[in-house]
């Protein structure tokens, strides 16, 4: 049906003109309009009537004879007289991007414009006739891009792809327009929808990868361009004056523009017999490597599949991974960019297995897609699987001495005739990406929109600069609870699994990783055991060799390890390759607990490295950082690996002696606030204490650890760490442990006094002191000795051998301390000749620099004044409160025995007499079984 005026499509094909009644068209000739322009006006220039004899070839049905102007409609009015055998069309789509309503893009109306082609062309005399199309402005763009979909897709628009026999641009921003920038602010300012406005901007990549595919594939094909357009090397041109606009505007069969477009239009028409020889297939430039890899047919083949796996039938869960995968990496999601999804997670968390399950439910989505499968553990087998993507797709040159088949395979794909498909990247990390001569990234398709990319890496950093965007890397997590137990179900019959508390410690223990539950579930296959038997088994200390036997799986790469231990190892290597402090940081982790890890306890390094190799063990989802700043976590399977790969390189005893050695330059009993932090890594490292030959190292790392143990009252923890490290050196050389004897020795007694067991500590006490005589040792550690001693004796009731003992103490600080008057003892031991005769002592320790003895004087007075308290001499006791107590001691005295407990306060103005009757009242109620003065005895040890 001829189209007119008053019924023009706004969207679709307009056929205007058709050869006469009896005659059938030898070509199709088809101007395809600019961006929002009018479906008539477009074409049509408005002109003077005097001019109506030049101007009009026909008499139009409804022309009204008065009209001041006509308007000349040329595809309507001019062409049909010159091209009688032809029948000539516009098309027009919706590109009103003014209209907030509305929103397209550029690879929509290229469809939609093949769409209605192929539906105007559907008998086989139709499908088989030539093409001839005019592309005016943005219409010349949907020309491109509509022809090279057409070449992607074989059959289904192959008679459209092989019946183009000529084109013509008229104004085509092949390279974009500087205008296109401030059409985006303004249309953004105004709320329209900009998609195809920002296709035009200048130097737009999108512009260049499809005018780069279009001059590839119809390099064969009679086009011709006017200088508005580009200037196309090879290309025959012609030079129209006219403005943008009125490229597509002539007023009549004399203008000298459409005499110049005639001419060219009626020699293609001319051409079309041997041109339809010619089509197909288009012919390749056998020296232009871009072109090079398009040399097979380019009609529509069968898509292809290179994933070396059969489906999985094992696979479980997971869903909610697969959703957005089916989201994300079907080829097209992304209209104008390859689209480049990442699936990053722990080695053995399943990412090969989803990528796997999920290229079977893309082929089963897109049955037109091909599907390629790389797996990138190294260099060799990425080019081997290059190598047989290139043959899979005919590339005849891939075996030439000469040729970068890596390359070959890029732009291969890169081009739309390489059809849709999906390229799954397996196990890459970001030494691959940047570094050697390999150089991965150099050779990943970036720039055709009908295909997509699909990475798996254990490397955070690569995910990163793989992903088209931070939304596009998908974290993959250890398994729910109920997926592993879907596995174990797939795995093992009811009756390895039936004892479910024992299944779920199992589970823990496995902490759900899909390879550990894999290889678990297939031991107990093996050897017919319940999950209850294997649990034994792990808790064993045997735990190493079961996780690292050897299993069989389909689905994994042969001469990979299959082992949940054994996968690390990869990781490990590269790792140490790549960020050595990471590596040393890991080794030094595997020693400790897996939780709650200060940074303060690795290795010291500058703040930009340690933070760099934080992030590369974070990267590798090895360790995680907790909310509190500079603590970590290590997955209980890496650390156990990593301690697994320590021993089979002999590195092991080399690591655990850093660590201890760097534990041990650490005080952590110096600062209450990291004690409880510090604990149980010093308890774990304990376990590797027969890894370290050298024995220094190994009583500083008990000993410390005793000290830190009591530190916080864990006294019974403390007395075996003491007791360890007393045997570890007792059969030192003389004199080598002295010192740390002693450190030991009196660390033992404190915990054993407060355990209560008196007895064994007055025995270690005393063990003390001898060797303290030993080695002439007289300072504040012998006078603390011979107080503890003193005050044990008070508690075990031998009143008179404690009395005694305090007076030789006196009689060794007078040793001790320089100068001074006649000992006041030599007028008896009295209660008032004690405290004032350390009166005396405490001001001369005072004035000189013995401040360890001035606190022990004082300390000494208050254990006095215990065994007064013990034998009830309570005028003793009281004389002693009102001289030397209340003088020196009042204001500790008020913070420590208030009421209501040590903690409490009591008023600073209190009297001494009344500080003494508290004192008792606190005696009487606990009956002897409590002494008052003890938390100053706490404070000496704190």
């Amino acid at each position: 049906m001829i189209c007119t005026k008053d019924t023009v499509r706004d969207n679709g094909l307009n056929i205007w003109s058709l050869p006469e009644a009896g005659c059938s068209p030898v070509v199709d000739i088809i101007a395809v309009q600019g961006l929002n322009p009018n479906p008539f006006y477009t074409w049509v220039r408005k002109v003077p009537r005097v001019d109506v004899s030049t101007t009009r070839k026909r008499k139009r049905e409804g022309d009204d004879e008065n009209d001041q102007e006509v308007e000349v409609m040329w595809p309507r009015d001019l062409l049909p007289s010159d091209v009688k055998n032809a029948r000539i069309a516009t098309y027009s789509y919706f590109s009103d991007w003014m209209n907030t309503d509305f929103k397209t893009s550029l690879r929509e109306c290229s469809e939609q414009f093949l769409d209605i082609l192929s539906n105007h062309r559907r008998r086989d005399e139709e499908r088989r006739r030539p093409l001839i199309l005019i592309g005016h402005s943005f219409g010349g763009l949907v020309i491109e891009e509509a022809l090279n979909t057409a070449a992607a897709h074989g059959n289904r628009y192959s008679d459209i792809h092989h019946s183009v026999t000529g084109i013509l641009f008229l104004g085509v921003p092949f390279k974009g327009c500087d205008l296109a920038t401030h059409g985006t602010w303004l249309a953004r300012l105004a709320g329209y929808d900009t998609t195809l406005i920002d296709v035009l901007h200048k130097g737009s990549p999108h512009l260049y990868h499809v005018s780069r595919d279009f001059w590839d594939s119809y390099e064969g094909t009679d086009i011709v361009v006017d200088p508005q357009s580009a200037s196309i090397q090879g290309k025959r041109t012609i030079h129209l004056k006219a403005d943008h606009s009125g490229l597509s505007k002539f007023s009549g069969a004399n203008d000298e523009n459409y005499l110049l477009l005639r001419a060219e239009i009626q020699r293609m028409v001319e051409d079309v017999p041997s041109r339809m020889v010619e089509v197909a297939p288009p012919r390749v430039v056998e020296d232009a490597p871009s072109v090079m890899a398009m040399k097979y047919n380019q009609a529509k083949q069968k898509p292809h599949w290179t994933v070396p796996f059969d489906r999985n039938n094992d696979f479980v869960g997971r869903n909610a991974i697969l959703e957005q995968l089916r989201a994300k990496i079907p080829p097209s999601v992304d209209e104008y960019n390859c689209q480049r999804t990442a699936i990053e997670g722990l080695g053995g968390i399943g990412k090969t297995q989803v990528a796997l399950e999920a290229a079977f439910q893309v082929r089963n989505m897109h049955p037109d897609c091909s599907i390629f499968w790389v797996p990138a553990v190294d260099a060799l087998s990425f080019e081997r699987a290059y190598y047989e993507i290139g043959k899979t797709l005919g590339f005849e040159e891939i075996d030439e001495k000469d040729v970068n088949l890596k390359t070959l395979v890029k732009e291969g794909l890169d081009r739309e005739s390489s059809g849709k498909w999906l390229l799954i990247i397996d196990n890459i990390d970001g030494t691959q990406l940047f570094s050697g001569d390999a150089r991965i990234f150099d050779y990943l398709p970036t720039s055709n929109y009908n295909g997509s990319i699909l990475f798996t890496t254990r490397d955070h950093k690569a995910a990163v600069v793989l992903a088209s965007t931070k939304a596009d890397i998908i974290q993959l997590e250890r398994f729910g609870r109920d997926e592993s137990y879907g596995l174990l179900g797939k795995l093992l019959n009811e009756t390895h699994i039936q004892n479910l508390k024992d299944t779920d410690q199992l589970l823990d223990r496995l902490e759900d990783l899909p390879l550990a539950v894999k290889q678990a579930s297939a031991y107990m296959a093996k050897e017919n055991i319940t999950t209850t038997k294997y649990l034994e088994l792990c808790r064993s200390s045997d735990v190493d060799n079961i996780l690292d036997e050897d299993f069989i799986d389909l689905y994994r790469y042969q001469g990979n390890p299959n082992p949940a231990l054994r996968t690390f190892y990869i990781s490990f290597e590269k790792i140490s390759e790549r960020d050595p402090l990471a590596a040393a940081y890991l080794r030094h982790i595997s020693f400790l607990s897996e939780k709650n890890i200060p940074r303060s306890l690795l290795p010291p390094a500058q703040e930009r490295e340690a933070t760099r190799a934080i992030g590369t063990l974070k990267g590798y989802a090895f360790i995680t950082e907790q909310e509190e700043e500079n603590t970590y976590d290590v997955h209980r399977l890496v650390q156990l690996s990593t301690l697994h790969w320590l021993a089979k390189t002999g590195g092991r005893q080399e690591w655990a002696t850093k660590v201890f050695k760097r534990f041990t330059t650490i005080k952590p009993w110096e600062d209450k606030e990291m004690w409880e932090t510090y604990i149980p890594h010093a308890q774990n490292l304990k376990k590797f204490l027969k890894h370290v030959d050298d024995i220094t190292t190994k009583e500083e790392l008990l000993r410390q650890l005793g000290q830190s143990l009591r530190s916080v009252s864990r006294n019974a923890e403390a007395k075996g760490m003491f007791k360890e490290a007393l045997l570890l050196i007792e059969y030192g050389a003389q004199g080598q442990w002295d010192s740390k004897k002693l450190e030991l020795l009196d660390g033992l007694a404190c915990v054993l006094g407060r355990q209560l067991r008196y007895k064994e500590a007055e025995r270690v006490w005393r063990n003390a002191l001898e060797l303290r005589r030993e080695i002439g040792l007289k300072n504040h550690s012998t006078v603390k000795n011979m107080r503890e001693i003193a005050r044990l004796l008070v508690y075990q009731r031998k009143y008179k051998e404690s009395e005694d003992l305090h007076w030789q103490t006196i009689y060794l600080l007078r040793e001790i301390l320089p100068g001074g008057k006649k000992p006041l003892s030599s007028y008896g031991h009295y209660p008032d000749v004690f405290w004032q005769e350390a009166g005396v002592l405490r001001l001369q320790a005072c004035r000189g620099t013995c401040r360890r003895l001035y606190k022990e004087i004082i300390y000494l007075v208050i254990s006095f004044a215990t065994l007064l308290l013990w034998q009830e001499r309570m005028v003793d006791l009281e004389e002693l409160m009102l001289g030397f107590l209340h003088k020196h001691m009042k204001k500790k005295l008020i913070e420590i025995h208030a009421e209501g407990g040590p903690g409490a306060r009591l008023d600073s103005k209190i009297e001494a007499s009344d500080l003494w009757a508290h004192m008792i009242r606190h005696f009487t109620a606990t009956r002897g079984d409590s002494d008052p003065f003890l938390p100053f005895y706490e404070y000496i040890y704190v």
